[in-house]
């Protein structure tokens, strides 16, 4: 099992703000980091998907999903 990050009073974006206690980013700026950070490791969301076997032709994400939350996790 992988060990969780632990939030460090700073914004996990590389903004340099400060962050309330036991947050990693300030609500905007997370879905920003994310969108940076699949545009350069894949160079669009259809790619990551695909670069984890998800497609119209192959898993599909939403049947995956529904039984990943239905497991308990």
């Amino acid at each position: 099992m992988r060990e969780l990050p632990v939030p460090n009073g700073k914004c996990w974006c590389g903004c340099g703000e400060d962050t309330k206690p036991k947050r990693f980013c300030f609500s905007s700026h997370a879905r920003t980091a994310e969108s940076k950070l699949i545009h350069m490791e894949y160079g669009s969301i259809a790619a990551l998907l695909a670069d984890h076997g998800y497609s119209p032709f192959a898993k599909n994400l939403h049947e995956e999903y529904e039984r990943f939350t239905k497991a308990g996790a």
